[in-house]
């Protein structure tokens, strides 16, 4: 009786990259064989990082302009956190996830803090464990962010929310109102920003980015934290600076929180959170 023939079972990781390699393998060419080739790789050197971790990167040579450019530098970081990965719970992400990582990346990778986030979310996205955290969104959020917003982020993770508050004058005989600043708290102080001025900008930045909420006519419990605000230097400053034109400074309290979309970025992202 004639044995049956055995037939190779692929990795798991060159199939998975089998749809990308046949989309661009027909267009240009080496391209595909490059595809199958950084696969197989993967599955030959599972067991080391950073050999992992370089061959889940060759496809993106060929499918994005300049990741060659920012390749060394995250094989180095992202291979460092996957130290403590074991090999087995190690994956490739998918391309909706990978792509926008390096693409993003290759334009911050000259600033440390930036570079060690990418990271971070790139190791988060290769460990089957938390890979569901890297949503492929969050590649575009780092791109339109600066440092001090991630600050201020690792706070409201560790504090919950903060006290904000709006700064209206009334006139003379009340019957005028305008709204002089917005989005004024002592967060950026707090999170050792360095742009203290730039705090109500951060602020709305990170809700635009739905990282944070401020919800409408909604305060937070203590107290004391409002007062600490309204007493502030800087906002005494202000309520000075109306009162000298004739007019009466209020405050409308608020609050600024972390989104479920925030808690996440922080999981996947900032390296204290991983």
């Amino acid at each position: 009786m004639a044995a049956k023939k055995r037939t190779r079972r692929k990795p798991l990781v060159e199939t998975a990259l089998a749809p990308i390699a046949a989309e661009f393998g027909k267009e240009s060419s080496g391209i595909g064989k490059n595809l199958a080739k950084g696969a197989r790789t993967i599955a030959d050197v599972a067991v080391d990082a950073t050999k992992f971790v370089r061959a889940a990167l060759f496809p993106l040579r060929v499918l994005i302009y300049g990741a060659n450019k920012v390749e060394k530098r995250l094989i180095r970081l992202v291979s460092e956190k996957l130290q403590t990965v074991p090999p087995d719970q190690r994956c490739v992400p998918p391309n909706a996830v990978l792509g926008p990582i390096i693409e993003s990346a290759r334009l911050r990778m000259d600033e440390p803090d930036f570079a060690d986030m990418f990271a971070t979310l790139l190791a988060t996205a290769m460990d089957r464990r938390t890979a569901i955290d890297a949503h492929p969104a969050f590649a575009k959020i780092l791109g339109e962010m600066v440092s001090d917003e991630a600050k201020i982020l690792r706070h409201l993770g560790e504090s919950g929310h903060e006290a904000v508050v709006h700064l209206y004058s009334l006139g003379g005989d009340y019957s005028s109102a305008s709204n002089d600043m917005e989005n004024l708290s002592l967060v950026a102080i707090d999170a050792g920003a360095s742009v203290l001025g730039a705090a109500p900008i951060f602020l709305a930045n990170l809700t635009r980015l739905g990282l944070a909420s401020m919800p409408p006519d909604a305060e937070i419990a203590d107290e004391a934290r409002y007062v600490r605000l309204e007493t502030s230097t800087p906002l005494m400053a202000l309520e000075n600076y109306i009162r000298g034109r004739g007019r009466r400074p209020v405050f409308l309290r608020g609050l600024i929180q972390l989104t479920p979309l925030g808690k996440a970025f922080l999981r996947a992202c900032l390296p204290s959170q991983r």
